[in-house]
């Protein structure tokens, strides 16, 4: 798995050349709050609900549980969308999920959902268990999921030096 993209585009229309750099959209996924993930519906329909996600060594995580319509749309078909925004960038994250059940992993991305949601999630059974949760998220168990990035898209900004990028990964 790639950490760090294979190749980046400017993929501006209008002529401009400017390249987002790689550790700007990092520092955003990083600091994001909100994320929206979408998954592919049996009859391959959309299903878009709203997250919480962290950026852990090179990947973003998600939690879902079990019987939630996104971890039963993983089962069938792993490949995921995840969108975010920011004060002067969006990011479109395409890749591949795929369920996390070790222990040395569970602990050390539930540190980083305590720091940066303060949710305490703590691991039990190869998934979380947690006090509470998100009101559509369902009850724990939480299972941990990681995305392997394949693309990573920035429409660009107004705002210097954030062009329209795209990053692409192995």
């Amino acid at each position: 798995m790639s950490k760090h993209p294979i190749s980046e585009q400017s993929i501006a229309t209008n002529g401009e050349a400017a390249i987002t750099r790689w550790a700007d959209a990092v520092l955003q996924l990083e600091q994001a709050h909100k994320y929206w993930l979408a998954t592919v519906n049996h009859d391959g329909s959309p299903h878009v609900m709203p997250i919480f996600s962290v950026w852990f060594d090179g990947c973003l995580y998600f939690t879902a549980a079990p019987s939630s319509r996104k971890a039963q749309n993983l089962v069938e078909n792993p490949q995921v969308v995840i969108t975010t925004t920011g004060q002067t960038l969006d990011l479109v994250v395409e890749g591949k999920a795929t369920k996390i059940t070790d222990d040395k992993t569970l602990k050390q991305v539930a540190k980083v959902y305590a720091s940066k949601y303060d949710w305490h999630i703590t691991p039990h059974d190869g998934a979380y268990d947690a006090p509470y949760g998100a009101p559509a998220a369902g009850l724990p168990p939480y299972e941990l999921y990681q995305v392997t990035l394949t693309k990573v898209i920035s429409p660009g900004s107004n705002e210097e030096p954030y062009g329209a990028t795209r990053w692409l990964f192995s």
